[in-house]
């Protein structure tokens, strides 16, 4: 018993570490023309703004992950971002059910 809470404590702090630099991100909505602020500083407009049909269509798709596997002029930090989120979903369903 005492081993699962210190699984799921550890599993909430990595939660928390990922999530808490990306805040804005998740709480920002996009909308009207302009890149959103945190997409601004970040850096990342530029590159998503860039993006022709098909890459949105296979983004949406196959999520942009995906996408960004094979992009060599992808911003550092959104691709970090990126695989730190793949890491964590991975590892929520690789989870054994708890009894």
């Amino acid at each position: 018993m005492a081993h699962d809470r210190l699984d799921l404590f550890a599993a909430l702090t990595r939660a928390q570490r990922s999530l808490i630099p990306a805040l804005d991100v998740v709480e920002g909505r996009v909308g009207g023309d302009a890149p959103p602020a945190w997409c601004e500083a970040r850096g990342w407009s530029e590159y998503l703004l860039a993006l022709d049909d098909a890459a949105l269509v296979h983004a949406e798709a196959n999520g942009l992950g995906s996408l960004l596997d094979s992009a060599r002029d992808a911003p550092a930090s959104l691709v970090e971002l990126v695989a730190e989120a793949r890491v964590r979903r991975l590892g929520a369903r690789l989870s054994p059910p708890r009894q």
